[in-house]
């Protein structure tokens, strides 16, 4: 039981993340299929359809902050937008592993293309860590919780009390 809540603490939604498990074993088990039978490498078949799903993946993770900056209409929830972004971007890095073999990439262009993606998945995830904790810290110290509506009214009654 202590695993599940300690789960649910850093998980917003059981379902992304079981989704997430399952496309991420698929996909493991594809490649580990894979590298049994061919090489696998960026330009073998195998490896370009690695490296075009973590370029869909990445597309779709940027439409994220697309859609936040433009406010527009969305069928879509934003918070099933910010899931897909966090665990679409997490599966894309994957993808973009097997996508060159698990192999140290050749030409300077290409081990910066690797580093810039490590960085940003890296980067990402260390935020989603920090939204998750930071808060839970900030309100640790309060003996009082202040409803929202109350402010404007707890205020007056501060400037009184000055």
């Amino acid at each position: 039981m202590a695993s599940k809540s300690k789960l649910r603490q850093f998980v917003q939604s059981p379902q992304w993340f079981w989704t997430f498990v399952l496309s991420l074993s698929i996909c493991v088990l594809a490649y580990l299929v894979n590298a049994i039978f061919f090489e696998v490498r960026p330009n073998t078949p195998w490896g370009l359809t690695y490296g075009a799903l973590a370029a869909l993946l990445m597309f779709g993770a940027a439409f994220w902050g697309i859609r936040r900056r433009s406010m527009s209409f969305s069928p879509i929830r934003s918070m099933q937008w910010v899931q897909f972004h966090v665990y679409g971007g997490a599966l894309a890095f994957v993808l973009v592993l097997m996508h060159i073999g698990f192999r140290w990439p050749q030409g300077g262009l290409n081990i910066w293309l690797l580093i810039l993606t490590l960085w940003v998945t890296i980067s990402g995830l260390f935020g989603v860590l920090l939204q998750k904790t930071i808060p839970r810290i900030l309100t640790s110290g309060l003996a009082l919780e202040v409803n929202y509506n109350r402010i404007p009214v707890l205020i007056t009654e501060l400037h009184q009390r000055a």
